[in-house]
């Protein structure tokens, strides 16, 4: 089995304000875990009242058929955990359950507890394929280069472009300045990647198995140096078909010392995370680093006992980067100030879909990308009553956060307050807006965010709910239909 996760047709939604545009782009996905029996679980470890040890698991296994070599079954019980780490594709680490006692139970003992993490580097073309010098829309799944020679169906490619010093003045990036010290946002020449499969060539125009997350516009280069381009690469040995479920991680609670974090992943496809209950790890929850891809992240019940409202930079609870993300169907109770659901950084490409969350903590917990250019993000019936939701802009906070997102769409979700921006020029009202992010429907104050007294994002229906509850399942629907 090679993909967990698929790419959906578009539901066409329409709406007063533009928003089809984002949601051609925001196609999610179904998860496609596959059952237990996939993985079998020759070994079975044996827990105890917190004596037992777990190393990390072997990938000595034989790969099968499809993919998998075989689960390490965790019995019943408690086991002192240094780190795990997951580094042999088709290995799953699979507990007994998360229920505190009859389940597994991980007492962590280090900051990291679990590491999914290859060992290689993709193997890149030397070709260059150069984009015609047009402009392409945000989720545009089709894109025109000089040449297509070489190119076929199937080919994995990285498409790379530009951070350009003409994009930082359009949007007022290049005017941060904190304690009289210039901030630097993003360094002007920076490259962005995105990891797309080829599905069609037509005389020399490629199509993308997923839309293109941002928008490319010719008059943004700084010079024709500026232009994007294609590179095929392959990486057959790419991690994958490694999972992580059923079960309880546990992590001291202090206030002074409190480093935890349960999950790291990168350079890894075709992978899940499921059916965790995962306590006080204040440094982190799940992490997918930017070369993760189809991955599935799903019914977390994440708890803190402790809450520190008084901390400086607040952690990021799950910190989403990468391409083609699902996280669905989880609980975030307690804590003080955190960022729930974050991105941070332009590694962060979409489309990333946040579905069904539900939060109870206090006003200190903040559902923001957090900070850097991330593109592409959904957030669809994400409820997080005390406190708010938010794409917005964050000026010199941090090193220079700044505008935190492009084409983000906050659907049917709940929270005290709302404040979502177009990415737009702060210091020059008359610079023009050429990016977007969505509020749709939903319960709560939409208040203009930060810098500003007016409201400056793209709004449909806020206040009410809309039709349909939820844009991802009516996705899902649309693609059982179309394949019925």
């Amino acid at each position: 089995m090679r993909s967990f996760i698929y790419i959906l047709p578009t539901v066409c939604v329409s709406l007063s304000l533009g928003v089809s545009t984002a949601l051609n782009f925001l196609v999610v996905y179904a998860p496609r875990i596959p059952p237990s029996s996939s993985s079998p679980a020759p070994p079975l470890l044996s827990g105890s009242t917190g004596k037992s040890t777990v190393g990390s698991p072997s990938g000595h296994f034989a790969t099968k058929a499809n993919g998998f070599r075989g689960a390490v079954l965790l019995a019943p019980g408690k086991f002192e955990v240094n780190e795990l780490k997951l580094s042999t594709s088709g290995v799953v680490l699979r507990g007994s359950g998360t229920d505190a006692s009859k389940g597994t139970t991980l007492n962590v003992k280090k900051s990291l507890t679990v590491s999914v993490m290859g060992s290689t580097r993709p193997k890149m073309s030397s070709k260059k394929y150069y984009l015609t010098k047009t402009y392409v829309p945000f989720g545009g799944n089709t894109l025109s280069l000089q040449s297509t020679s070489g190119l076929k169906v199937g080919d994995t490619i990285y498409i790379y472009s530009t951070i350009t010093a003409k994009l930082i003045h359009l949007l007022g990036m290049d005017k941060l300045v904190r304690d009289g010290k210039p901030q630097t946002w993003i360094k002007a020449g920076s490259s962005v990647t995105t990891d797309r499969i080829i599905t069609a060539i037509t005389n020399n125009t490629i199509t993308l198995d997923a839309g293109y997350p941002d928008s490319i516009r010719p008059e943004l280069f700084d010079s024709d140096k500026d232009l994007p381009y294609v590179v095929p690469y392959t990486w057959t040995d790419r991690l994958e078909n490694v999972g992580v479920e059923n079960m309880r991680a546990i992590y001291p609670a202090t206030l002074t010392n409190n480093g935890g974090h349960f999950l790291d992943m990168d350079k890894a496809h075709n992978c899940w995370v499921r059916n965790l209950y995962l306590q006080d790890f204040m440094s982190g929850a799940v992490t997918t680093q930017g070369d993760t891809k189809w991955v599935t992240i799903q019914r977390l019940d994440i708890h803190f006992t402790i809450a520190d409202n008084k901390i400086k930079a607040p952690p990021a609870i799950l910190t989403l980067l990468g391409t083609q993300i699902l996280h669905r169907d989880t609980n975030i109770t307690g804590g003080g100030k955190f960022w729930p659901l974050s991105a941070a950084s332009t590694r962060a490409r979409g489309p990333t879909v946040h579905y069904n969350v539900d939060i109870n903590s206090g006003s200190g917990a903040q559902v923001v990308p957090h900070m850097r250019w991330s593109t592409g993000i959904l957030y669809d019936n994400v409820k997080n009553a005390a406190g708010n939701i938010a794409i917005s802009y964050r000026a010199t906070m941090g090193s220079g956060h700044g505008w935190t997102m492009c084409w983000g769409v906050i659907w049917n979700c709940e929270a005290k307050t709302f404040g979502v921006q177009n990415p737009s020029n702060m210091f020059n009202s008359s610079a023009p807006v050429l990016y977007h992010n969505w509020l749709v429907g939903g319960k709560g104050k939409n208040t203009p965010g930060l810098q500003t007294q007016k409201l400056m994002g793209t709004y449909d229906h806020v206040g009410t709910m809309v039709a349909p509850d939820s844009l991802y399942m009516a996705q899902v629907k649309d693609k059982q239909k179309r394949s019925a």
